[in-house]
């Protein structure tokens, strides 16, 4: 079964995009950030560990160790999901062969970036209605590369060999992403770009 919901009210456009879009945006953002700061601090490989490392929320830590990665690890984790996630909703995936392919396996009660009445996003690079419009490259690549990794070794554990990505390009996916999703989403709805 394919199909999507559709949401016609300007109202419960504008509260989806608030309450649903956005704060998957943040925490593509917030993985965008942390990878980067691991990056330009030669933790490249991922391995390196920060020597300090905490979480507090008001009054209560809930961690606070030499080891980083328990904190960082999630936060990665969670971004390359959403990225993967926020493609799917604009309404394509990544193939086992690194290729992007049409997202098909939508139910009537998803919600994709056509439930808001934008026009179906395509691949062709000439189209006006290009996914992909106004991106580089480079972006495009690290949105595949991230996808990738996403589809075979975080959302499920899969036979296939995991694909690396380097906490630069994961930085690079992030920031594009959000791009996307502000091109073809959030400015035409809210009327501005997302802010975290």
């Amino acid at each position: 079964m394919s199909g999507f919901a559709v949401i016609s009210d300007e109202t419960d456009r504008k509260y989806t995009v608030q309450s649903r879009v956005v704060p998957r945006m943040r925490e593509i953002d917030l993985c965008a950030r942390v990878s980067k700061h691991m990056f330009d601090n030669d933790c490249s490989d991922g391995v390196k560990s920060f020597p300090e490392a905490s979480l507090k929320l008001g009054e209560t830590e809930f961690y606070s160790n030499a080891h980083s990665r328990e904190l960082t690890d999630p936060i990665l984790d969670s971004g390359i999901a959403m990225v993967r996630a926020m493609l799917q909703f604009a309404g394509f995936t990544v193939n086992t062969d690194g290729k992007f392919k049409r997202y098909g396996n939508t139910k009537p009660t998803d919600i994709t970036v056509e439930s808001f009445g934008i026009a179906r996003l395509i691949r062709d690079s000439k189209a006006e209605n290009y996914i992909f419009k106004g991106l580089n490259a480079s972006e495009i690549d690290a949105i595949r590369l991230t996808a990738l990794n996403g589809n075979k070794g975080v959302a499920h554990l899969t036979t296939h060999e995991t694909k690396s990505i380097s906490l630069d390009q994961l930085s690079e996916a992030c920031l594009a992403m959000n791009k996307v999703l502000n091109n073809w989403l959030v400015k035409p709805i809210l009327g501005c770009d997302a802010s975290f």
